[in-house]
């Protein structure tokens, strides 16, 4: 029978190789990868804009899954997963002001790669994993899901700077990362404030998305 996984990338698959063209269904598909900033040029402007390519392959890989896991939320395999994100999207009001503690990109994060579904225990990161060994994802948007799927959530203080870095202290320990800082931050704000992460090869900070220093070399 397969994975979740699996059965998801079957569909994709055929629905690819099928040879049928619904000129409707493909112009409103370019339009959604337009609306989505998913052109070939997307990640070139980032780093055009000044962003570290650590940073703007975050950005582009985040925005991907948003993108993918929206074109696939009508398939039967992710109905549960839409119902336990719809809910807690109800319950939370990720960020909208003044009551939810939850931002967007916190719970974006927690919803393509901490929510399991399916009788294999997906999640929308292990699904798109499976999707690109039959679809030609370059290296650098699969290395930067991986990286995203086996981050974790924790909390942690803003500890100063060194060099060009943001310091970041695990609030129950020792433990620093080095983090680069969003271009709109000066990295000085919530100092004393403990913020919701995602670590791996990236540090998301709750609201500002702050990768790791060292994940890419080059994009």
């Amino acid at each position: 029978m397969g994975t979740t996984a699996d059965k998801i990338t079957k569909a994709i698959l055929a629905h690819e190789r099928s040879g049928v063209i619904d000129l409707s269904s493909y112009r409103a598909a370019k339009v959604a990868v337009e609306d989505a900033r998913l052109g070939d040029d997307r990640l070139r402007e980032l780093l055009a804009t000044g962003y570290d390519p650590a940073h703007a392959a975050f950005i582009y890989a985040q925005n991907f899954a948003s993108f993918l896991s929206e074109q696939m939320s009508p398939m039967k395999e992710l109905r549960q997963y839409v119902s336990i994100v719809g809910k807690a999207e109800d319950d939370y009001h990720p960020s909208f002001p003044p009551l939810s503690p939850v931002t967007t990109s916190y719970f974006t994060m927690w919803a393509f790669f901490d929510v399991l579904f399916g009788q294999s225990y997906e999640t929308i990161g292990t699904c798109l994993l499976r999707l690109a060994r039959d679809m030609p994802f370059p290296g650098w948007l699969v290395d930067a899901i991986g990286a995203m799927q086996k981050s974790r959530m924790g909390f942690y203080v803003h500890d100063g700077f060194e060099d060009r870095f943001v310091r970041l202290r695990e609030i129950d320990g020792e433990s620093v990362k080095l983090c680069h800082r969003g271009l709109s931050s000066n990295g000085t704000e919530n100092l004393h404030k403990a913020c919701g992460a995602y670590l791996a090869s990236f540090s998301a900070l709750s609201g500002h998305r702050y990768p790791a220093a060292g994940f890419l070399d080059e994009a």
